[in-house]
């Protein structure tokens, strides 16, 4: 019985802003049961809510200000519902302007490719919160003027079930921006470590007379990258369906970051990973001794992999101790 009374409030609140969800929770509640006897049944429930009526009406009633283009009835349903048609639809246009991008785009230089995986990614992001709102905002008004003659049938039974406590959400915003910018960068680090690598490297007077990397010593680790990606982009979109730090996202996401961090670790600490020649002609330019810069890229790489290692640690140490923390405090 009560837990009926808790979808009622819970259907309510839902549809209201974050800042004033707790306040509403609380008096709606306490109406509740002072419409109730001392120890209703499931049958009195079911009457008091729907003389309360619907959860969309209880919701607009207590909407802070006037909505003009939406009215407050459906605003709540409309943000909810906009929120998860913008994020399919920039996932969408994105996967498939990567895809145009990535097999179509003809080009001796990097950056020209990188530019381009950029200019994909902005224009997703464009793409896809226009197409939304714009589809979303115009069946709302078609659902608004349609039911404006029509008095709203509803059941208690058709309350939506409480969301699952005990788990740290996940903004689903923040993944699917994870998720474009994430991938970009690793796709851009691949298509480099494939085909661009002969690109990179000491020029001299627009002409480059060595390169930087050992094409023999990074095509072993491609695949390897590839693998790190894939694994990356299935925990991105687990975030996206569980909407909570659960147990398998959590896991999942160190599996991620540790076997991450050590390919990288690995990656930067082959002897061979920069072409000889390239420190013999660079050693020239600045007049200083061969050894003198290979260590010099050595003591770089490696505050770099520190750098990087230390802020994975810091982020799987906090995240863990929230997780479990949480996890206490909901036992």
């Amino acid at each position: 019985m009560k837990d009926m009374i808790e979808r009622y409030v819970y259907a309510v609140t839902r549809r209201l802003p974050e800042n004033i969800q707790a306040e509403v929770k609380n008096e709606l509640r306490a109406n509740i049961y002072d419409m109730l006897s001392e120890n209703p049944s499931e049958e009195e429930i079911e009457k008091v809510l729907k003389e309360l009526g619907h959860p969309r009406d209880m919701a607009a009633k207590y909407q802070p200000k006037e909505r003009y283009l939406i009215s407050p009835k459906y605003f709540g349903d409309y943000i909810y519902t906009l929120k998860i048609v913008i994020m399919i639809f920039i996932l969408v246009s994105f996967a498939i302007g990567l895809i145009e991008a990535i097999i179509g785009y003809q080009s001796a230089n990097a950056f020209d490719l990188i530019g381009k995986i950029f200019s994909v990614g902005f224009e997703s992001i464009f793409d896809g919160l226009y197409s939304g709102f714009a589809i979303v905002t115009i069946v709302f008004i078609i659902i608004e003027q349609v039911q404006k003659q029509k008095k709203m049938e509803w059941n208690v039974k058709d309350l939506p079930e409480l969301p699952k406590e005990g788990k740290i959400k996940i903004s689903r915003t923040g993944t699917i921006l994870a998720i474009i910018f994430s991938v970009s960068f690793s796709l851009i680090f691949i298509m480099i470590l494939v085909e661009y690598h002969k690109y990179i490297g000491l020029y001299v007077e627009g002409e480059m007379i060595t390169p930087f990397f050992n094409p023999d010593a990074i095509k072993v680790f491609i695949p390897f990258f590839i693998g790190i990606l894939g694994l990356n982009i299935v925990i991105l979109l687990l975030k996206l369906v569980d909407g909570r730090w659960t147990k398998r996202v959590t896991i999942l996401y160190t599996i991620h970051e540790i076997v991450n961090l050590v390919l990288l670790i690995v990656f930067f600490n082959i002897s061979n990973l920069i072409d000889p020649n390239f420190f013999n002609e660079f050693s020239n330019i600045i007049e200083v001794s061969v050894d003198e810069v290979a260590n010099g890229f050595r003591v770089g790489f490696r505050s770099l992999v520190a750098f990087i290692s230390v802020l994975v640690m810091i982020d799987l140490v906090s995240l863990w101790y929230r997780v479990i923390k949480f996890d206490k405090k909901k036992a």
